[in-house]
């Protein structure tokens, strides 16, 4: 899987043919499900190391008067685990904008310019790329990526 390929998919009704056939490669046995009382759905590919966001329209959208659960739910958020966790494998496939699980903040930061927002206590950047949020979290000693996601920006 290439997460720079998911972008244009972010914002994405869940039963988009694209959505269905990214969650199937991704090896997902499900879609996503919204449990009553939430605004997220998460469908996580734990052997892939990776998990997918869906929110609810009217919670994304902010629609006035909207009813959680009544429109569709939307891709929002792709998060991969670079670095095996206890529950997750590692990601194999590509990180968007050519950043290499390998490479730690200064050669990430060499590549997408001074993050937008840096919170040093959670080893966390993000960046604003072609309307897109791509966030990382490095590891302890800063040296590699531990996760990557690109996300839909807020509304």
């Amino acid at each position: 899987m290439d997460l720079q390929a998911v972008i244009p998919l972010l914002g994405r009704p869940a039963d988009d043919p694209r959505v269905r056939d990214l969650l199937k490669d991704a090896g997902a046995a499900a879609g996503p499900t919204l449990k009553k009382g939430d605004t997220d759905a998460y469908v996580e590919v734990i052997a892939a190391g990776i998990y997918f966001v869906f929110t609810d329209e009217a919670t994304y959208r902010k629609t006035p008067g909207g009813k959680v659960g009544v429109g569709p739910l939307l891709l929002t958020n792709v998060t991969a685990y670079c670095a095996a966790t206890a529950k997750y494998s590692p990601y194999t496939g590509s990180l968007a904008f050519g950043l290499l699980a390998s490479e730690g903040r200064d050669a990430t930061r060499a590549k997408l310019g001074p993050p937008e927002v840096a919170v040093d206590r959670r080893r966390l950047d993000r960046w604003s790329k072609d309307g897109t949020w791509v966030y990382v979290v490095y590891a302890a000693d800063l040296q590699s990526i531990e996760r990557a996601g690109v996300q839909s920006p807020d509304l």
